[in-house]
């Protein structure tokens, strides 16, 4: 059920998607983007999946240019799409194993309903049983995808803290693989065509040889495509279909076993030939062409890798979307427009910044006060943004405030007291109210800044909170920029808004690297 689960995700993101920016021709894009980068996958096995996913995407595009942007369309799409991969399981039976396995399916459930006694079972009503659960599945998924909406100011938003993600092993590339050919590319559909043909008009102790034959040559040039072969599962289906052939096909039990013999050399022809296809199709040639007679496309499949790492950091720890899951997709499907904006930051020129990391209590916004700050005026640099700063109630820490620059004017952002919370992040309570303050004071003062302080930006604003909107002008507007990042968001901060960091300062940096900082920047 691991295709049907993450088809689910797909058409729920899909439908979160399309029920809120009612935009067209998303959908079969969407399927023929997310099949392209799965081209890059190390897997052997590419054309099935990619088959699937093409077709989820067209079949949700054709539901909802049929019946229009509506939640009723969404979950019929989403129902028929993820129906799709029972429909594709069926086929790929068919293909592996011809029709023969279409005759011991009629038979076994003959057989079934002789001993049970149960007349109303058949072929078709399992068939019609066993895709109604995929239906249903889908039809979920697409309201659920319906009913992510962001929250309103009203009921403030609760992000869980993570902690940070461990990444997974890289596996190694498997040494010594052959060079693509095209020749081989051609001879592939060909070996299958005459090994069918083999089978289907000659004995079987005839066409056993030929079969030997070219199974021996796909294994000895490639060497990955047997470990599908390797598998304890396929050996043990290997056997169950053919114990069931020698009993329920053919009139004698010698026949029944040489047809399940022939439906099991027909699906090893099949894994071997279609791992194959998928090596082969990476050719280097055919690869050249795409680049030269598609790259918009291409270009988009690079800009979709590169922003996939940051979408995936984003996500609620799994126990939050198992406990949470409307609450928690709503918040990430809250997100989408924030991703737009970074493709759109990353075509831009990269935006130079000084950037202040630390972790928390190190003392950034100190150095800011005390080093940053006081050199500003000195070379005559005008300049705005915001400072944080603590706030203690009987000498214990209870939340932060900010001081709009340049100025006195300080807020509330963090406290016990808070009466307008945006959001929540653990105890801590945002006020909306000095977000929308230090948004409007540093935006009114950009045209006149040379130069912005933002203390501090990095996981709010990946959801398109906190200093986001702030940000945005700031980028759109390339206005240099020194501010303080969290060490284990720097680098997907720097990514998201496409900036470079001319210096990075820590917490006891001395004044010096903070003139030469400043200097830099200013350049």
């Amino acid at each position: 059920m691991r295709g049907t689960m993450l088809a689910a995700i797909a058409v729920a993101i899909m439908s979160a998607t399309g029920y809120r920016f009612k935009l067209k021709g998303i959908y079969w894009r969407a399927g023929l983007l997310t099949a392209a980068m799965k081209t890059l996958s190390p897997s052997a096995v590419l054309l099935a999946p990619m088959i699937a996913i093409v077709m989820q995407g067209l079949i949700m595009e054709l539901v909802i240019t049929a019946g229009g942007p509506r939640r009723i369309s969404f979950v019929i799409g989403g129902a028929l799409s993820i129906t799709w991969n029972f429909v594709h399981l069926i086929l790929g039976y068919w293909m592996y194993y011809g029709n023969d396995v279409i005759a011991l399916y009629d038979n076994l459930v003959a057989y079934a309903r002789k001993e049970t006694g149960w007349s109303f079972v058949s072929g078709t009503t399992l068939i019609v049983a066993f895709g109604s659960v995929y239906f249903i599945n889908g039809a979920i998924a697409g309201w659920l995808g319906t009913a992510m909406r962001k929250p309103g100011i009203a009921k403030p938003l609760n992000i869980p803290r993570k902690e940070n993600p461990v990444g997974l092993p890289v596996k190694k590339a498997i040494a010594n693989l052959p060079d693509r050919s095209i020749f081989w590319l051609f001879l592939l559909p060909f070996m299958v065509a005459s090994q069918l043909y083999m089978m289907i008009y000659l004995p079987l102790e005839v066409c056993v040889f030929a079969w030997t034959a070219a199974i021996a040559m796909l294994i000895i040039r490639y060497r990955s495509s047997y470990k599908r072969l390797a598998k304890i599962r396929f050996w043990i289906i290997f056997l169950f279909l053919t114990v069931l052939s020698s009993l329920l096909l053919g009139p004698t039990l010698q026949e029944g076993l040489l047809i399940g013999l022939r439906m099991n050399m027909r699906a090893i022809l099949f894994v071997l030939v279609l791992a194959a296809l998928s090596f082969e199709l990476r050719n280097e040639k055919l690869t050249h062409q795409v680049n030269m007679r598609m790259k918009h496309f291409l270009a988009v499949v690079e800009t979709s890798f590169d922003t996939l790492p940051m979408v995936i950091s984003i996500l609620p720890p799994a126990a939050t979307i198992i406990k949470k899951p409307r609450e928690s997709l709503s918040l990430f499907a809250g997100t989408f427009s924030v991703w737009v904006d970074s493709m759109h930051f990353r075509q831009l020129d990269p935006m130079p910044i000084v950037l202040i990391t630390g972790e928390k209590g190190s003392g950034k916004s100190q150095l800011i006060e005390e080093k940053v700050l006081p050199y500003l005026p000195e070379k005559q640099i005008d300049f705005s943004g915001i400072v944080m700063n603590y706030v203690f109630a009987d000498e214990k820490h209870v939340g932060y405030k900010i001081r709009l620059l340049p100025g006195n004017d300080e807020k509330i952002l963090v406290g016990p007291d808070v009466a307008d919370a945006q959001l929540t992040i653990g105890r801590y309570a945002f006020s909306a109210s000095a977000f929308d303050a230090g948004t409007k004071h540093t935006i009114d003062l950009l045209p006149k800044s040379k130069l912005v302080v933002l203390d501090e930006c990095g996981w709010l604003e990946s959801y398109g909170l906190g200093w986001y909107a702030l940000m945005k002008e700031i980028r759109t507007q390339s206005i240099p920029l020194i501010v303080v990042v969290r060490p284990n968001l720097s680098s997907d901060f720097c990514r998201f808004w496409n900036v470079k960091p001319v210096k990075e300062l820590v917490p006891n940096s001395l004044s010096e690297d903070v003139k030469v900082a400043v200097d830099l920047l200013m350049c």
